[in-house]
């Protein structure tokens, strides 16, 4: 019989032994993109070998990665947000080297345009991803090209996983072996005998071989059949796997013995089969992969070949296995290399006819590769809550999926005034204020965060002192791979400083646009009263000099001088209303409204087309005074900017709001001053800036909307009943 071609190992499972390269590394940049501090490791990881580089660009450092990262760096800078779980693969150094995956998270430093930069290097986890993958496509070779029957059936009987093999003999013709049972497949006592068996496996938990007779239609055939159990990650029995192989044509004993080697062979664990006194008999493929000795080692005693360190001593497993029947640990071995390496081992005692213990089966599985991951997970971890615990200006802390606090660094502790200790394992609605848990918000919080991914929020928290700060919240749900959630990690930032000072320019702007209308109104209450009444006056006296004994000469220049006072009456008194008509007073908004487009229509020679609800009636003043306002903004900055030749403005009213809207047919805004939808607060002039303020004093809204067909300038103001 032909040697079974080896299997090679994965290039992504094998290990450097002999240079370690450290998974994390921190670094610092200022917002130059220049590096302030690296350390160790992170000189490691990029084949640095000095602190030499403190003062150099990102990109001079490290210009396979800068393409990626520069950008995200200056986005962290200009937002102060922090970028997580950036990944970037890129094909190694110019001088050629591996491929390489980073894992790369970026938090705004304390000081003001610097940046904290932690890499991990995650070259190793996508090996694995990438071996697993090659893994998964050898197991599809085995179940498509090996003649044997090979299933795998779970806990109710049903087949879940068929070689081609097996759907070739036993298929019915109408649809797949897979998802059906015995009983749908075989004779009745057969189907029997197959679930008894799986029954036994599930029970025992320990493979079992026999030999299997069955008449098909060329006759009688006999198989040796190996069922065994298949367990989940906590080692508890989830399905049954099986391998049939038809044996008729080696009846024989030797052959039956050596078609199940064969079938040891098979498998990628390391098997042994050795005399009750653990001299070695048989070593599969799968051992000399794993310790790296071939058939040399047969004769030897596995105790002084393999050197095992097993919990409780590797002298406790015999008594145990004769006891039992078996045995199963994880403990260490020794490999050829000398390398000390962590297995799963499972010990079973084989019985002749009589009953009579005869050999002793182990399958040993290597765990370096997962305790090694075990371990850079544990590292990881302990070096993400190092530096979530070094930062003080944000509250960071976990929440599980209710809610409730699991995790709290120093900086909560200080932001918040709770210890660890205090607020560990209370619900984490604790600082929020009671109208905010009345109103279900840190609940509604966290379903928006597990829908979304995130969710973003300001608001009044509360301290243990019971004083309140404004807190810039971001919630982030946290997923396993196979999206369970786990929970939520919660970031949150002291803005108390940024809210106190938005309220100040708040007030102040609304107390500007109180002394600015209040001086429109005396300015207009002067220019009316005084200075129209002395223009008054003057023609008055000029009218009564003009018919007195003048030459005609003198006559006519009286007359002019007559008719200039007249036009400065007429304009000052238009002016006067245009600071504060008293109409808006006197009879209400719509009539001001008509009266100024009137005016307006007849000044510029632009048609007005002014569209009232007769619903709007009186309101409060200051609803009109800042409606007025707006209407008077609105058509100047037609005038001056639009080039349109007519306005509309049309002003409704609902029993909850006032809405007003003043639309030209011009060029529109410029793209500086309005951009995808958004009014741009430094482009904007006074005149915008002010009808925004005039709005968000009454808690209204207040939109442009600008284009090739014109603008519209369009405001909502919330009104009261009876206002």
């Amino acid at each position: 019989m032909p040697a079974k071609r080896k299997i090679p190992r994965h290039p992504a499972l094998s290990k450097n032994e002999e240079r370690p390269v450290p998974s994390t590394g921190l670094a610092v940049v200022d917002r130059e993109l220049r590096f302030l501090k690296t350390d160790q490791s992170f000189l490691a990881m990029h084949g640095l070998t000095a602190k030499r580089y403190t003062g150099k660009a990102v990109r001079d450092v490290l210009p396979e990665l800068a393409k990626e990262l520069q950008p995200a760096l200056t986005q962290v800078i200009r937002s102060a947000e922090p970028l997580l779980n950036l990944e970037i693969i890129h094909p190694g150094k110019p001088t050629g080297g591996p491929e390489r995956a980073w894992l790369i998270s970026l938090l705004p430093g304390p000081n003001r345009g610097t940046v904290s930069i932690v890499f991990q290097d995650i070259t190793e986890q996508k090996s694995r991803e990438a071996a697993l993958l090659e893994c998964e496509k050898w197991l599809h070779a085995i179940l498509d090209n090996s003649p044997a029957l090979m299933f795998l059936k779970d806990s109710d009987g049903r087949y879940f996983l068929t070689s081609k093999e097996f759907e070739r003999r036993y298929r019915p013709p109408d649809r797949a072996a897979r998802g059906m049972k015995d009983e749908e497949l075989f004779p009745p006592d057969l189907a029997a005998l197959f679930r008894a068996n799986d029954l036994h496996v599930f029970r025992t938990g320990v493979p079992i071989v026999f030999e299997e007779f069955v008449l098909r239609e060329d006759g009688p055939h006999t198989s040796l059949v190996t069922k065994f159990p298949v367990r989940d990650a906590d080692g508890n029995v989830y399905a049954t796997g099986g391998v049939v192989t038809d044996i008729t044509q080696l009846k024989q004993a030797m052959e039956t013995a050596r078609s199940q080697l064969q079938l040891l062979e098979l498998t990628n664990e390391a098997i042994v089969i050795m005399s009750l006194d653990l001299t070695i008999d048989f070593w599969n493929r799968g051992a000399e992969r794993l310790y790296g000795w071939g058939k040399e080692v047969i004769g030897q005693n596995i105790r002084t070949l393999l050197k095992p360190e097993f919990p409780g001593g590797a002298d406790a497993i015999l008594p145990s296995l004769f006891r039992r029947g078996q045995w199963e640990g994880e403990g260490t071995h020794i490999r050829k290399d000398g390398r000390r390496i962590a297995v799963a081992a499972r010990y079973s005692l084989e019985r002749d006819e009589n009953g009579t213990p005869s050999a002793v089966l182990a399958i040993f599985m290597d765990l370096t590769d997962r305790k090694q991951a075990e371990e850079k997970l544990r590292q990881t971890e302990e070096q993400f809550r190092l530096l979530v615990d070094g930062i003080k200006e944000y509250a960071i802390y976990m929440i599980d999926p209710t809610g409730i606090i699991v995790s709290w660094n120093p900086g909560s502790e200080r932001m918040t005034g709770y210890s660890a200790a205090e607020i560990v394992s209370q619900h984490f609605s604790v600082v929020y204020t009671t109208d905010d848990r009345k109103g279900r918000k840190p609940e509604n919080a966290l379903a928006i965060a597990a829908a979304q991914g995130s969710w973003r929020g300001e608001g009044w928290s509360l301290r243990k002192d019971g004083t309140r700060f404004w807190a810039d919240t971001l919630l982030t749900a946290l997923r396993t791979p196979d999206g369970t959630l786990r929970g939520f990690v919660m970031l949150t930032r002291d803005a108390t400083d940024r809210k106190q000072a938005e309220e100040e320019r708040q007030r102040l702007s609304e107390r500007l646009l109180k002394l600015q209308d209040k001086e429109r109104r005396q300015l207009a209450r002067e220019l009316h009263d005084s200075t129209a009444q002395h223009l008054t006056a003057l023609a008055t006296y000029l009218a009564v000099i003009q018919k007195s004994a003048l030459d005609r000469r003198a006559r006519k220049a009286l007359a002019e001088c007559r008719m200039l006072a007249e036009e400065c009456h007429r304009e000052i008194r238009t002016f006067s209303y245009l600071l504060h008509p008293p109409i808006l007073d006197e009879i209400g908004l719509p009539d001001a409204v008509r009266w100024y487009c009137d005016g307006f229509t007849k000044r510029s020679g632009i048609r007005v087309d002014v569209k009232i609800s007769p619903h709007v009636g009186r309101l409060a003043p200051e609803i009109e005074g800042a409606v007025f306002r707006i209407v008077q903004e609105s058509l100047a900055n037609i005038h001056r900017h639009s080039g349109s030749p007519e306005a509309e403005i049309r002003i409704d009213r609902n029993e909850s709001h006032l809405v007003l809207e003043v639309r030209d047919k011009g060029r529109g805004l410029s793209e500086d001053v309005i951009s995808g939808g958004r009014i741009s607060p430094v482009r904007v002039g006074i005149g915008i800036a002010g009808m925004q303020e005039r709005i968000r004093q009454l808690e209204g809204k207040f939109d442009i909307e600008s284009g090739g067909n014109g603008t519209t300038v369009r405001t909502i103001i919330p009104i009261s009943e009876g206002t």
